[in-house]
């Protein structure tokens, strides 16, 4: 069974007649879809080696559904284990496991069917972040170290070239990385963080996919996947789902000739953030759009070369140079982000009227 039965009963102890299919293309937690008696509910077997502390995530979380329960959104419905105030169980091989209610007739997307789509996600995840950032009484803690700190990740991969064996180290990679980390000079790798722009809160995994979409429409559900929750700026989320969204090709493409930026879907994604955040964002943060879906695609290439060498500990690997070729894909992209900085930019200032 592909979800424990001792696991599906902790919290389901009535369910019957259960059934589980994988659900989603995640890279970090297993996730199931489990029909049954009960109804529809997502079990997932969550990595403790890249949160090491469940306890923690799953207190930010409950701390985030309520917030936005509170003010009217909509959200994840996470159970507890029957009879406990725990939201996790283990199985008897030492895994660790949470429930959430399925939304019923509800779809993600790995590639935007339209730019209504787009549109409608940076909707979506700006006002997520308005939304948690300004309720008051509670605290989120680090899920995860200087998640988006693109100093500390370059050094990070610093650390790991000096330590990394030999036959993984791809010297121009490593030269491309380093060269590039001045693409956008007036900012450096800090321009996303305090005193540079005000910290609030983010979801910090603004993946397309990370948008529960109703099933035959443009329109958003809610914001899932809540487990980097927590102190950041609204340009992190904008970088990254940019990232995610404006390159028709995968993140492991190996022709680098597919790496193109589409800007009518870029285009797409700064008006859905305009019409949220128009009159809350300072003139600072406009002028750092563009610069943020470098960063945040620059800062994934160091982290996929960083685990490369360190021989794919984080993120895993299909084949023996899968990160490197994720490495070249997004170091790609983000240099396509400064060729067409002027124009990009000519985007933003039209949609935010500046």
């Amino acid at each position: 069974m592909r979800v424990p039965q001792e696991v599906v009963k902790a919290f389901l102890p009535q369910a019957e007649n259960v059934e589980a299919k994988p659900l989603g293309s995640g890279h970090i937690h297993r996730t199931e879809l489990v029909e049954s008696s009960a109804g529809q509910h997502v079990f997932q077997r969550l990595n403790s080696e890249v949160f090491p502390d469940l306890q923690l995530m799953m207190g930010n979380i409950t701390q985030v559904t309520a917030a936005m329960r509170q003010r009217g959104e909509p959200t994840l419905d996470f159970l507890t284990v029957a009879g406990s105030d725990s939201y996790l169980a283990r199985d008897q091989d030492g895994g660790t496991w949470r429930c959430s209610v399925h939304y019923p007739d509800t779809l993600t997307y790995d590639i935007p069917p339209s730019p209504a789509h787009l549109k409608n996600a940076a909707r979506a995840f700006a006002r997520f972040g308005q939304t948690l950032s300004a309720h008051q009484g509670f605290t989120l803690h680090p899920t995860i170290a200087d998640f988006h700190h693109t100093p500390k990740r370059f050094e990070a991969m610093e650390k790991a070239w000096r330590d990394a064996p030999d036959e993984r180290r791809a010297l121009p990679d490593y030269f491309a990385l380093r060269q590039s980390a001045n693409s956008f000079p007036e900012f450096g790798l800090h321009g996303l963080l305090p005193p540079q722009v005000v910290h609030a809160v983010s979801h910090n995994d603004t993946k397309l996919n990370n948008c529960l979409f109703q099933e035959g429409s443009d329109q958003v559900v809610c914001v899932i996947d809540l487990d980097t929750v927590m102190e950041g700026n609204w340009l992190m989320d904008f970088g990254d789902l940019c990232r995610t969204s404006i390159c028709p090709a995968p993140e492991d493409a190996e022709d680098l000739d597919e790496i193109q930026i589409d800007l009518q879907r870029f285009g797409a994604l700064v008006e859905g953030y305009a019409e949220v955040l128009k009159d809350s964002v300072s003139q600072a943060e406009i002028d750092r759009m563009v610069y943020s879906v470098f960063l945040l695609t620059y800062e994934l290439a160091l982290r996929f070369f960083t685990d490369y060498l360190q021989k794919d500990r984080y993120f895993g690997a299909k084949y023996p140079q899968h990160n490197l070729v994720r490495t070249r894909s997004q170091l790609t992209l983000a240099l396509k982000v400064t060729a067409l900085r002027k124009e990009m930019e000519g985007l933003v200032r039209e949609s935010f009227g500046v």
